[in-house]
């Protein structure tokens, strides 16, 4: 008989039952650990069914456990009883290679056995599939702790050869005697494991019964014929104990078992017949058979396209389908879950039609809000379309084009030192696979992008049919009433949040006490403090994460209630049912609504193209220009208003609250569209649109213009109101560009009140500087210790040069001088020292330089030039440019050239060397500057407009100089060059720098960093350079 007292460790909190009443001192570190929102206190001791004083209480020993909470163990005692396990051949036939080969697999024999004793199935297949699932679940939440054993082992056995140490282990593990001591070090892990197991059990017995009470309508309904031959049980999360999408194949055909109500499925499939009749298409949903908590789906094949017919047809179907699933309130409609069936795309998971739940709200009633509530409710929902709401994904996985062959670095955990005592898990980049989603002729993938016009069409049939069809969808006894009363799934968060818990949970310090485990899991009470609505649910995510499983909630369309994976109420969720949202979304269907939803179609779907970095756009300006026309001042300013009132027809507005703000857009590594509305920050947020709309209108006193400008300060404070989610040192994403761009905008405006704003955005930034691993003028404290010294000449507050102090000891005290580099690995930089101004040592040592020029501290100066002297190791005498160390070898694979801007290359590090030339002029030697110069003007201009990688960004180097050596012929080269790039763009338009033709209109990459370009080519000596953070000196 195993000791229960040994074991109480593994009862979970509400468990507990105190003797002796202590423990309170542990109340400050643990609720600092699960970052409890003050507002959530009672109802976190409600949930675990104590108040304060019996909480803390049952953290420490001594404490009794509820007899009812021990069931486990005595499962457990039976499994010990199947001491010794049963032989490895037996445990290791019909595995697959993985997991018969995984290290500690003789650790699941006795679990094994006993499951296989304990079930109830006679059909062999399904037994054999649940053997491999306990194998999966002893395997999946032993290792860690088996593998931390195995070095306790290797520290009592010095000197033994490794691979033998190994062995010696293995037989160790499965003796009786070693058991019994591991269960009472680890209890929490027996009790995970057997309580999975008996739900895995349970699961499979269900499915093999219902195969047999309904193999008959199977037959029937799917044609399907012969014996059982093969089931697959990893299709998708787990939920509701241990339950998951099933795949049964037979000798004839294949079947989906799925633990749920398929009556949503089924009103599907009415609709898509209903359609069909209508509009002559040819939409397909899978068949179902539904059985109340359970039902039978259709296997859909994957057939290639006979012809580019048949492909057009495809996307035109998918274009149908776009617009009918967003009016559905559809989400994760992701490349696993379509199937390209000849000429029609088959959705084979339904679950997550009417998803009325849309993350967090604000219930500001603000510009941002309605921004991010458009997108929200867009067809990019849908996830179908490779246009994400978040940077937190760099996949595509989207449902048209997301594809195989996308690597996603650390994300395979594997063996290295295998069956050796060194043996370790590491994590290791993986390869995505290819899903069916995706057409083939002839066996080639056909490109979907291609098909955007198709795409486009199907769009528009299907939203002129719902627009001319309202009342039949919304009347009673209408369309949606079809899906009254059948659940729906209810997503409430990534999925893959979920399981990195529970991925965590496994680690051993959470399988020896269940107490600190659930302290993992309570991490998610902090979500609360965003939306307070979340207060009744996190203690059902909880439980079911204590299970094993992904939370699982669900909803009926036409009741505002939540309800758990036992289909409990929950609470009273939705303020409008899903049914009132759908309804709502119909009834606003409109020509406007059509195109908003066609451009996000087109704008996500658009092939990414940097232009800027292809040679055949870039235009040879390193010759005589004598035949070149000069830009007027007049044309200056004329085009500089053009812009504003462009931005000013992008944004959205609320003039009765003074409230404005734009749609970003922004491109991840994998060649997503991101659409999110715009920040307040200087790079691509609404603060950098305010420069230029301040330094507009101070040279031509424009009333628009600075109506504009006030609605945007006003927008700013809004924002750090409502929306900001903590502090960032960053002086182009962060705080510090807030400060920059308050300051500039007050020394034009006169508001002492901005100027107080900005330098309290600095000063909420001292405890940032020591955990700063970015270092960089882009988002590290160099750049934050400029702009702190460029207020610090204006306001003479020791506080910021004590900052701009602090960010350069950070600095100095953070080199890297291996391997004979010099200078500072940066977040874009990964293990290489990079050269430039954005990310590199050409815009850290000139910070370095501005703060030796006001402290006189020799060590700034030493760094800087050594710094200086590293990039320029890096100069490449036959291409006359410094050599960019980011992902290099793809670079030369693709024939890209080196870069030519001022984020990399020689604009911004000659740029650089002016801006230090000025500060310490024998720091410098002249031939960076000439050879930088003579390099952008030979490949710096064309591809791009804009100021961080294009011509607007590039020409700063001749204005500079212009000023620094006192010559008026950069001048003159700059406006020639200018109305050059105009002529030659007339037709086009500006281009901005993102790679697809469109406007943005943020600061770095958009129109208003453009339109302020201009204003400086019109006066650069009295409108201040950005790029160098001056600010202005108005009278």
């Amino acid at each position: 008989m195993l000791d229960k007292k040994r074991m109480k460790k593994a009862a979970y909190i509400g468990e507990r039952r105190t003797v002796d009443i202590k423990g309170l001192e542990k109340e400050s570190e643990w609720l600092k650990t699960i970052k409890l929102p003050i507002k959530c206190e009672t109802s976190y001791y409600n949930f675990h069914k104590k108040n304060k004083t019996e909480f803390y209480s049952s953290l420490a020993v001594p404490y009794k456990v509820e007899r009812e909470s021990e069931k486990w163990i005595e499962y457990l005692e039976e499994v010990v009883s199947f001491f010794p396990s049963y032989c490895m051949e037996e445990l290791e036939n019909g595995l697959p290679d993985e997991m018969r080969k995984h290290p500690f697999l003789k650790f699941s024999g006795f679990f094994v056995a006993y499951i296989e004793n304990k079930c109830k199935i006679a059909n062999s297949i399904i037994r054999d599939s649940l053997k491999k699932k306990t194998i999966e679940i002893v395997l999946k939440n032993s290792t860690k702790v088996l593998l931390e054993q195995l070095y306790k082992f290797k520290g009592n056995n010095e000197g033994m050869d490794s691979s033998l140490c190994y062995e010696e282990f293995i037989k160790k593990i499965i003796t009786l005697v070693w058991i019994e001591e591991f269960i009472y070090e680890y209890p929490l892990l027996f009790r995970v494991i057997i309580e999975e197991s008996i739900k895995a059990m349970n699961y499979f017995q269900e499915v093999d019964v219902n195969l047999k009470n309904d193999f008959d309508k199977l037959k029937s309904k799917f044609n399907i014929k012969g014996e059982l031959i093969s089931l697959e049980s990893n299709a998708g999360d787990s939920h509701k104990g241990q339950k998951q999408v099933i795949i049964l194949k037979f000798e004839k055909g294949k079947v989906l078992y799925k633990p749920r109500n398929l009556g949503i499925d089924q009103s599907f499939e009415r609709l898509l017949l209903y359609i069909n009749n209508k509009i002559e298409t040819k939409l397909y949903a899978a068949k179902v058979i539904n059985c109340g908590n359970y039902g039978w789906q259709e296997y859909i094949p994957y057939i290639e396209c006979k012809d580019e017919k048949d492909v057009k047809e495809y996307y035109t179907n998918l274009g149908i389908y776009s617009c009918l699933l967003n009016v559905l309130l559809a989400s994760d409609m992701h490349m696993e879950n379509i199937i390209a069936s000849g000429s029609v795309p088959v959705f084979i998971d339904l679950e997550s039609l009417f998803q009325g739940y849309k993350g967090i709200t604000y219930n500001s009633g603000g510009i941002y809000e309605k921004i991010a509530e458009d997108i929200k409710n867009s067809v990019l929902s849908t996830s179908l379309f490779p246009g994400l709401t978040n940077m937190r994904n760099s996949r595509d996985v989207s449902g048209i084009t997301g594809d195989g062959n996308q690597k996603v670095p650390n994300a395979l955990y594997t063996f290295e030192n295998l069956y050796t005592a060194d043996m370790k898990i590491v994590r290791k980049d993986y390869i995505m696979q290819s899903k069916n989603n995706i057409p083939k002729v002839n066996g080639k993938k056909v490109f979907p992008r291609k098909y955007i016009n198709e795409i486009l069409n199907g769009f528009c049939i299907m939203y002129k049919f719902i627009s001319e069809n309202k009342e039949d969808f919304t009347k009673k006894g209408g369309i949606l009433e079809w899906f009254y009363n059948m659940p729906v799934r209810t997503i409430l968060r990534d999925t893959a949040s979920y399981g990195v818990l529970l991925k965590a949970s496994t680690e051993p310090h959470y399988m020896q006490d269940a107490a600190i485990r659930e302290q993992l899991f309570d991490r998610l009470w902090y979500m609360v403090s965003e939306m307070e609505n979340f207060i009744g649910i996190v203690p059902y995510e909880i439980y079911d994460l204590l299970n094993g499983d992904v939370p699982y909630f669900s909803s009926f369309i036409n009741k505002r209630e939540l309800y758990d994976g036992k289909n409990s109420e929950v609470c009273i969720y939705y303020e409008k049912t899903i049914v009132e949202q759908v309804a709502e979304k119909i009834k606003n269907m409109d020509a406007i609504d059509e195109e908003k939803q066609k451009d996000f179609i087109k704008k996500s779907m658009a092939e990414p193209i940097k232009r800027w970095e292809l040679k055949e756009k870039k235009i040879n300006y390193n010759k005589n220009l004598n035949e070149f026309k000069e830009i007027t001042d007049g044309e200056l300013i004329e085009k500089a208003l053009d812009i504003a009132f462009i931005i000013e027809k992008m944004s959205y507005r609320d003039v009765d609250n003074m409230d404005i703000g734009w749609i970003n857009i922004n491109i991840t590594s994998s060649g997503q569209w991101v659409f999110m509305p715009m920040d307040n920050t200087l790079y691509e947020g609404t603060l950098g649109i305010a420069i230029f709309m301040a330094q507009l209108f101070h040279i031509t006193k424009n009333d628009r213009v600075k109506k504009i400008l006030d609605h945007i300060i006003n927008s700013s404070r809004i924002f750090n109101k409502c929306y900001r989610n903590g502090n960032d040192i960053s002086a182009f994403n962060g705080n510090l560009s807030v400060a920059y761009c308050y300051y500039y905008i007050a020394c034009i405006t006169k508001q002492d009140d901005l100027k107080k704003e900005a330098i309290n955005e600095i000063i909420k930034c001292f405890a940032l500087i020591e955990k700063d691993s970015k270092y960089d003028i882009i988002s590290g404290c160099a750049g934050a210790m400029i702009v702190a010294l460029r207020i610090y000449e204006k306001e003479k507050l020791s506080e910021l040069l004590e900052f701009s102090i602090k960010c350069g000891d950070h600095l100095v005290n953070n080199i890297s001088e291996k391997n004979e580099k010099f200078g500072w690995y940066t977040a874009a930089g990964g293990d290489s020292v990079l050269a430039g101004m954005s990310h590199g040592n050409a815009g850290i040592s000139w910070a370095l330089l501005e703060l030796h020029k006001q402290t006189g501290r020799d060590k700034y100066l030493e760094c800087a030039q050594k710094a200086i002297n590293y990039e320029n190791s890096l100069y490449n005498v036959e291409d006359n440019n410094w050599t960019d160390m980011r992902n290099r070898e793809n670079r030369i694979k693709k024939g890209f050239p080196e870069p030519v801007n001022w984020c990399h290359g020689a604009p911004g590090i000659g740029l650089s060397r002016i801006l230090c030339k000025k500060i310490n002029s024998g720091v410098i030697d002249d031939i960076d500057i000439r050879n930088a110069i003579q390099k952008t003007l030979t490949a710096g201009f064309g591809g791009s407009d804009c100021l961080c990688h294009g011509s607007l960004g590039n020409v700063e180097i001749l204005l500079n100089a212009a000023n620094l050596y006192r010559n008026p012929q950069y001048l003159t080269e700059s406006r020639k060059i200018l109305k050059d790039l105009i002529v030659q763009n007339n037709e086009k338009g500006w281009i901005c720098g993102v790679p697809q033709k469109i406007f943005v209109a943020g600061f770095m990459t958009g129109l208003s960093g453009i339109g302020y370009g201009l204003l400086r080519m019109l006066d650069s000596k009295n409108v201040p350079c950005v790029l160098a953070f001056e600010l202005p000196e108005v009278k």
